[in-house]
């Protein structure tokens, strides 16, 4: 039976979703990741899948209580609006803060990655061929998606029909760990004008673009719950290495920024690095989950 999250629970989970919305306003940076990290990326996909027909009988007959508990609202709730809250107040700031201040950012994210992916690949079971081969998959995926030209779709006023196809593309790459969202949305030529419309509440633009990214991501996170249920070690393999391709996405130290830093730029990156390392293990705490709660089962838990 579901357990009652009790508030501290929701504060936490509420958190986890502002990081994983500021993620996903990164190019770079996949809000998928950020779940990995935080030990919930199977719940969120678990209580994504149960968007269905249930979930709609539950809604149509008034059964809210029976429909909240189906939807495991009590987790995606706090989430989202987490999510949109880091969103919607930081999207007119994180552009022009990633072209000035990168390294501090990125360093901290590098951090979270290599922490994550060590405790990851330690408790995923069994490492058979067949994984370790997932893992190079998924690297590989993630370098030749970050790898092509960012020239494709480019408009100054996107189409209705680009923002409907972008949206529900992006939304699958901000679930995945390793690929960005915020890259994919660069592909299409729409990062400048989805970060414009969501400053200026474009209602026109966002409603088309959240459309696309609804059906998208109840799509796809059926695909994934299946995956995690039936091949639950090799995908997570797959997983893994979309997060260990995308990796040099987020490295701080690129050489034509290493050589404007001074030693005091150097030591607060290095700082930042320690505190992703750290908060790993420090959200899970909190929030009393483990990574190796990723395998998912066939109802909802909360931890």
């Amino acid at each position: 039976m579901t357990r009652k999250p009790s508030r501290h629970h929701a504060i936490v989970i509420f958190l986890k979703g502002m990081l994983i919305g500021l993620a996903d306003l990164i190019p770079g940076i996949s809000g998928g990741t950020i779940a990995f990290v935080t030990g919930i990326y199977a719940e969120l996909i678990d209580s994504l899948q149960a968007f269905n027909i249930t979930a709609l009988q539950l809604i149509i007959r008034f059964q809210w209580q029976a429909a909240w508990k189906h939807l495991n609202a009590q987790f995606l709730l706090p989430l989202i609006t987490g999510a949109l809250f880091s969103i919607f107040s930081f999207a007119s700031l994180i552009y022009p803060i990633i072209q000035a201040k990168p390294t501090f950012l990125y360093s901290f994210f590098f951090g979270l990655l290599i922490m994550s992916l060590m405790i990851l690949i330690l408790n995923t079971k069994p490492k058979t061929m067949s994984y370790w081969l997932s893992i190079l998959l998924g690297a590989t995926v993630t370098i030749v998606m970050t790898h092509m030209p960012l020239l494709a779709f480019n408009q100054t006023i996107p189409s209705t029909g680009l923002l409907f196809i972008g949206g529900a593309i992006a939304i699958c790459a901000m679930i995945l760990p390793g690929i960005s969202g915020g890259l994919i949305l660069i592909l299409f030529g729409l990062y400048e004008p989805i970060l414009k419309a969501i400053t200026l509440v474009d209602f026109k633009i966002l409603s088309v673009f959240s459309s696309g990214c609804v059906i998208g991501l109840l799509a796809f996170s059926h695909l994934l719950k299946w995956l995690l249920t039936r091949f639950n070690a090799i995908t997570l393999g797959c997983l893994s290495g979309l997060m260990l391709g995308g990796m040099h996405k987020v490295w701080p130290f690129p050489p034509e920024i290493l050589i404007k830093l001074d030693h005091a730029s150097i030591a607060g990156a290095i700082i930042c690095l320690l505190l992703g390392l750290i908060s790993v293990p420090i959200l899970s705490w909190l929030s009393h989950t483990s990574l190796k709660s990723l395998s998912l089962s066939k109802k909802t838990h909360i931890s």
